[in-house]
C-alpha cells in the first residue's frame, strides 16, 4: 500500500502497476501499488483519502493523466483526455473518502501512462473587490463605562493577511487570528474603549497587500446616565438612575 500520494503507471498486458510519491498538503491519499491490467478488459484503480480535520462538503475528485500540462482523464465538470474519453469513472463515495477509478476498454496505448488523482474542495477564485469586515459589538454602550466592539473578516493569506483598522473611537485593540476551515482565516480586531456622550458610530476599514479596501459602520446608540433624573429630592432611599438612549441631558 502506498501513501502520502502518488502517481501510478499503468502497465497494461503485465502485472505491476507502480505507484510514486508525490505531495499533498490537506489530506492523506491511499493507492494500492500492484494491480493486474489486461487489454480489452478494464481495470480499477482503488484509491481512499482522509482529511487530518473534518472533511468538507461539496468534494470533486479529478484523475489526471502526467504530462507538461493538466490533462484529465476523469473530470465530471469538463472534457478529458480522448484516450480516456467515455471509459473512465469512480466506482465509490467520495463523501466517504473512495477516489477509486475505473477504466474500461485498455488498449496497449494505455501502457506506462501516469496517472494521478486530486481532490479538491476549494476552487481557486480571484476576486478584485473586497468583501466588507463584519462588526459587532458585546453590549449597549454606556456613557462612562468600559465597551468592546469587534470587526473580523476572512482570508486566504495568513503569512500576510488584510489589515483591518477601527476608527471613530479610541480604545486598546486586540488582534486573533483563527483557521476557520482548510485554508480560510479570519482575523479580527476587538477595541475596549470608555464610551463617551458624543460617540456617534464606529468604522472598521479592511486593507489587503494588492490595494483593494472596504469599509463598514457600525452606529453606536449611546445609552447615558443622569444622576439629575434618577435622583429624587427627599428621599432618602435614593433611586436607581434612569437610562436614556440616543442623548444625555
Amino acid at each position: 500500500m502506498c501513501q502520502q500520494g502518488k502517481i501510478c503507471v499503468l502497465n497494461v498486458g503485465r502485472e505491476k502497476v507502480c505507484c510514486f510519491g508525490v505531495f499533498l498538503f490537506v489530506f492523506l491519499l491511499y493507492l494500492i501499488c500492484y494491480i493486474t491490467g489486461m487489454r480489452g478488459s478494464c481495470i480499477i484503480i482503488p484509491c481512499r483519502f482522509s482529511y487530518s480535520r473534518s472533511q468538507p462538503a461539496g468534494l470533486r475528485v479529478i484523475w489526471y493523466l502526467l504530462t507538461n500540462g493538466y490533462s484529465p482523464v476523469f473530470d465530471e465538470s469538463q472534457n478529458v483526455n480522448s484516450k480516456f474519453s467515455g471509459i473512465t469513472s469512480l466506482t465509490g463515495s467520495v463523501r466517504k473518502g473512495n477516489c477509486s477509478l475505473k477504466i474500461e476498454r485498455l488498449e496497449m496505448s494505455h501502457s506506462q501512462d501516469r496517472l494521478y488523482p486530486w481532490v479538491d474542495n476549494n476552487p481557486i477564485t480571484s476576486y478584485y473587490t473586497a468583501q466588507e469586515p463584519q462588526f459587532s459589538i458585546t453590549d449597549i454602550p454606556r456613557e462612562g463605562e468600559q465597551s468592546r466592539v469587534s470587526c473580523n473578516v476572512r482570508h486566504t493569506c495568513i503569512s500576510d493577511p488584510p489589515t483591518l483598522t477601527i476608527s471613530g473611537i479610541l480604545g486598546a485593540d486586540c488582534t486573533v487570528d483563527t483557521l476557520v476551515s482548510d485554508g480560510i482565516w479570519e482575523r479580527k480586531v476587538e477595541r475596549t474603549w470608555t464610551v463617551k456622550e458624543d460617540d456617534q458610530s464606529v468604522k472598521c476599514t479592511v486593507s489587503y497587500r494588492g490595494g483593494q479596501t472596504a469599509k463598514s459602520e457600525l452606529r453606536l446608540n449611546v445609552e447615558c446616565t443622569s444622576d439629575l433624573l434618577g435622583h429624587v429630592q427627599g428621599n432618602s432611599e435614593g433611586r436607581v438612575p434612569q437610562t436614556i438612549p440616543g442623548g444625555c441631558l
